[in-house]
């Protein structure tokens, strides 16, 4: 893989951290907000929702945009051969199946 191709995928990588990570904290946040309201529209002695399932997703997913951020090759694809490619530059592909007839 070239330097520069190295390069474009960590960028991504990080934009796509980003993009989680603000998701995430969105979810979280909003899974607060929520047991707020529920919380504040309780009456004493009456009961309420907490929303952690809600929260607990979104800081998960925050998570993941902060490892990609900071780890930008944990979310980058690795440029791999497909069997046909590798069939065509005149290699053995990996997987392979050998049928036997039955005589």
């Amino acid at each position: 893989m070239s330097n520069s191709n190295n390069s474009t995928d960590k960028k991504n990588v990080r934009k796509q951290g980003v993009k989680e990570l603000i998701i995430g904290a969105a979810i979280a946040a909003a899974g607060g907000l929520l047991t707020y309201f529920s919380y504040a529209s309780a009456k004493p002695g009456q009961r309420y929702t907490i929303y952690r399932g809600l929260i607990t997703v979104g800081i998960v997913y925050a998570g993941y945009g902060i490892i990609h951020l900071l780890f930008p090759k944990v979310g980058a694809k690795k440029n791999q051969k497909t069997d046909s490619s590798a069939i065509a530059e005149g290699k053995e592909a990996k997987d392979e199946v050998v049928v036997e007839e039955d005589d």
